[in-house]
């Protein structure tokens, strides 16, 4: 994960370095085993080498649950983040289906929200906001005029009429992998 901090031991090693070293004794000790003439001392290198085995095992297990549980709480304090955002903001996917969006989000498309099933696309909400803002015959050209509008990076900030004569100042951006 770009900007993640690796674990470091008091001695400034990474506790990867500590696994690899793990890792290149065991196999030297795997190697050594077959060609160890007393039949007690090929146990024991046998025996150390399954030890440093499990015991890498369960580095590797450990840290990929501390990296797992340290991404999770990154993730819900950006979802934290943006649910408090007092100006309405949402993420799409590609394929304009809704990512992340915060609460004036939620709350300006209440009506699209609550009729959406499965994944809320783009497309949707803008047809239950065309649907109670232009007569019926225009409600299609609308969804296909703002969804057009959607695909384009303007950063021209504009004025969009909403359910109940609401105004609202919209600007897009769209970022670095196209969403």
């Amino acid at each position: 994960m770009e900007g993640a901090v690796t674990p470091r031991s008091p001695r400034g090693r990474t506790h990867g370095h500590r696994a690899g070293l793990a890792v290149a004794v065991a196999v030297l000790l795997a190697i050594a085993a077959p060609h160890l003439a007393d039949p007690a001392l090929h146990d024991f290198v046998t025996l150390i080498t399954g030890a440093i085995a499990v015991l890498v095992s369960g580095l590797v297990v450990a840290r990929d649950a501390a990296a797992r549980s340290a991404a999770e709480s990154e993730r819900d304090l950006l979802h934290e983040a943006i649910a408090t955002l007092p100006c309405h903001f949402a993420v799409y996917d590609r394929d304009n289906v809704l990512i992340a969006c915060n609460n004036a989000y939620r709350t300006l498309h209440a009506h699209g929200f609550a009729t959406a099933r499965g994944r809320v696309t783009y497309e949707h909400l803008m047809r239950e906001v065309a649907r109670r803002t232009v007569p019926p015959d225009q409600v299609e050209a609308e969804v296909e005029r703002r969804v057009a509008a959607h695909a384009v990076d303007s950063h021209q900030p504009f004025e969009r009429v909403y359910p109940g004569e609401i105004w609202v100042r919209v600007e897009k951006h769209r970022l670095s992998g196209g969403e």
